[in-house]
């Protein structure tokens, strides 16, 4: 299973952005944006930093990100649905996906009302391997697009996530291969 994908944070500046789409890209790789929300600013705002900050890079998806921390606490399910649902409006049909975890999502408290969005399911493994634990369905999905099997692994002298498309993975395992 070779890395075909790039997923690229918005939370820096334009040039940097382009500048790490077009290594992706000139490596035939395909990019996606990523948007980490913080809860006490407005989603539309954010969603608008966002689309600016990717600008003319050919993005395929932008996924929006639910999670909470002591930096970025939970406001309430009120809040995280005002600012998630003001993203999406803003951005139209290039936000398609939401990365999340099944005990994030649980604490959002927003159910099944962005089940039709594509999940980025993290779920990183203990051991940092695939293929990636199981999937158990919540939040009114059936099926993980991307799966997060590892968490903060050094690559290139980088800390970075990854990450595999489900449905390769899915067909690898039925397949006997790893």
């Amino acid at each position: 299973m070779g890395v075909g994908r790039a997923f690229i944070g918005t939370r820096g500046n334009r040039l940097k952005f382009a500048a790490q789409a077009q290594m992706f890209l000139n490596a035939g790789m395909a990019v996606d944006a990523y948007l980490y929300l913080y809860w006490s600013e407005p989603g539309a705002a954010q969603a608008v930093n966002c689309l600016n900050i990717s600008g003319d890079v050919p993005v395929g998806a932008v996924w929006l990100d639910v999670e909470f921390d002591e930096q970025n606490p939970w406001p309430g399910m009120a809040g995280v649905n005002s600012v998630l649902y003001a993203a999406y409006e803003r951005m139209g049909a290039i936000a398609d996906g939401l990365y999340t975890s099944r005990s994030m999502w649980a604490v959002s408290g927003l159910g099944q009302r962005y089940a039709g969005k594509r999940l980025w399911d993290a779920n990183p493994r203990s051991d940092n391997r695939l293929p990636p634990l199981p999937f158990e369905p919540y939040g009114g999905w059936t099926e993980r697009a991307v799966v997060q099997y590892t968490s903060s692994v050094t690559v290139c002298g980088l800390n970075v996530d990854m990450n595999a498309d489900a449905r390769s993975v899915v067909e690898a395992d039925a397949q006997g291969e790893d």
